[in-house]
């Protein structure tokens, strides 16, 4: 590495070495040394942060790519510095919102999961909003593309819902999450409880990200009910809507399945009458592929 002082790859190369030693040495006097090496190398290539502007400094020696975040993340998580690394992930000259990061899910993803392991509720929150915000369009209330640039709907309803239950209710006052600016802070506004923002979701302009948001607003009410904050006929209705609009497709029954130990025996049974008749209202829709794909079973 002495010979390259200014070329990145040998320096990195040489962090990620000492790490793998780390994780597969039997040698506790090695696994020591080769962990606070690793340690002692990325931190200081984490001081030489991009600039504001974009432009980095001389030295090569320093975090900037995709690749070299992931190997920061791992080393710190390994290591078990998680406050380290969500301060590093929100930082605006290295952190996740950077040109050079690109917004990446996977980046994203291990930064929420940080702040659950750290139980900072509001930064999480905060972060969940934002990405939630990226999705929307505050005019017309219509979902642009996937989750904002960052995907996989289902996570981030899990983190937000997870972030409201467990922290103090009076620290997710709207202030606490204006902090991330977005286009749409406006839009969530009056829905600042998770239950309203679930809802902006839960109609069929949204796409396939329907049912994501309508299986999170399951998820919302049982945590409510099992916490004591709502009765168990708010969740019963929701199953009951649930089944009704989405009855024709087999991933219905499965999806429903978990809440059902949410319901105490006479829900249970109110829920099968709910659904008895909701479904001797219904016929079979034309074109559905599902229902072709039975008939064809019953013909053949």
């Amino acid at each position: 590495m002495k010979n390259f002082p200014h070329l990145k790859m040998p320096f990195f190369l040489y962090i990620l070495n000492t790490h793998l030693i780390w994780e597969r040495s039997t040698d506790e006097q090695e696994k020591t040394l080769a962990q606070a090496l690793a340690y002692k190398y990325l931190s200081k290539a984490a001081t030489y942060a991009p600039e504001s502007n974009g432009e980095t400094p001389a030295n090569g020696r320093q975090i900037q790519s995709y690749d070299d975040r992931c190997l920061l993340l791992r080393v710190y998580r390994a290591q078990g510095r998680y406050a380290e690394a969500i301060d590093m992930m929100s930082d605006p000259h290295l952190g996740i919102m950077t040109v050079q990061a690109g917004q990446r899910w996977e980046l994203t993803r291990q930064y929420m999961e940080l702040l659950e392991i750290c139980e900072r509720w509001i930064q999480l929150s905060g972060l969940c909003y934002m990405i939630i915000g990226q999705a929307i369009d505050a005019e017309h209330g219509e979902s642009h593309y996937g989750f904002g640039k960052l995907g996989d709907d289902w996570f981030i309803w899990q983190m937000l819902i997870h972030a409201n239950s467990e922290a103090n209710p009076a620290e997710l006052a709207f202030e606490a999450i204006t902090q991330y600016s977005t286009s749409s802070a406006d839009y969530f506004r009056d829905s600042v409880k998770v239950e309203g923002v679930i809802q902006s979701f839960c109609h069929p302009m949204m796409g396939p990200k329907e049912r994501n948001a309508r299986l999170a607003l399951l998820l919302f009410y049982s945590t409510e009910v099992f916490e004591g904050r709502k009765g168990r006929d708010v969740l019963l209705t929701a199953l009951a809507e649930f089944f009704r609009d989405f009855s024709t497709r087999v991933v219905c029954f499965l999806d429903l399945k978990p809440w059902l130990s949410c319901l105490d025996l006479p829900g249970r049974k109110q829920l099968l009458l709910d659904a008895a008749k909701i479904a001797r209202g219904m016929r079979p829709q034309s074109g559905d592929p599902e229902v072709s794909h039975a008939r064809s079973r019953q013909s053949a």
